[in-house]
Formats: C-alpha cells, structure tokens, sequence
C-alpha cells in the first residue's frame, strides 16, 4: 500500500475539512507522520454511528519530522494546524512569533509552528504552495 493510499484511509474516517498541506516538502523533510483530527462537539455521538455517518473535522494537525539522516537539533519537527473558523474552540495557535506562522487557506486559519529544537528559521515553511488535493502533494508516493 502507498503512503499515499494510507493517508487516504486516515483522512476518510472524518468528514468535513480536510488538512492543508504542502505540495512539496523543504529540504530535510520527508512524508507527515500523524494526521490528527478534532471534531464538532455537536456531532453524533462516535458510538452511535455508523458505516454512513461519520464525525465532521473542526481542525487537523500533521506533524513533519525532519529524515531520519538530519540531527535532531538541525530541523525541528514541524506542525500544520488549520482549523474551521465556525469552530468555537481555539485549537491551532494564533499568534504570530519567530517558532509560529500564520497563513489562510480559503476560509481556513493555518498556524505553522515549531514543536521542538532545531533552526529556528521558518521562512521555508512562509512560501510554501498549500493543497487539500491529494494527488497535488509530491511528497506522497
């Protein structure tokens, strides 16, 4: 099974939004690693539900981590937060500072931050082209 097709099971177990990512991935990085979804407290309960019914995604987090052949204290391992903005709690940071990055994609909020050691320089995470398609994300194979 490709990395591609494993992210495709992961993502359809929620509905609604879907994360954000990057078509391509800044040196040192290679494939997301975990995929994290919150959902609508107003949902049904996940008990409740069935093959038809699924719980609808309020935000996504995707953890990169640096390749394994990168120090640990070179590249940090990175966080992609975006959330929906009829969502009332405050999952995806909202501020702006040297580990933390703010973009909007469509009606979404996107916080991109650092959650560990390493270069403090985020600026190739700031330019990066953004998907929710994907077949559009090169990393994935």
């Amino acid at each position: 099974m490709s990395d591609r097709e494993v992210v495709r099971g992961e993502l359809s177990r929620v509905g609604g939004m879907r994360p954000v990512l990057p078509v391509r991935l800044p040196a040192g990085y290679d494939i997301a690693r975990d995929y994290n979804a919150n959902t609508f407290d107003d949902d049904p309960d996940p008990m409740a539900l069935d093959e038809t019914t699924t719980k609808r995604a309020s935000s996504w987090s995707v953890y990169f981590f640096p390749k394994e052949d990168v120090p640990e204290h070179e590249l940090p391992v990175i966080v992609f937060c975006v959330q929906d903005p009829s969502s009332r709690d405050e999952i995806c940071p909202e501020k702006s500072d040297a580990s933390t990055l703010q973009r909007q994609f469509g009606k979404n909020h996107l916080a991109i931050y650092r959650v560990s050691e390493g270069s403090r320089d985020m600026t190739a995470w700031s330019t990066l082209e953004l998907t929710t398609d994907l077949d559009k994300v090169t990393w994935l194979h």
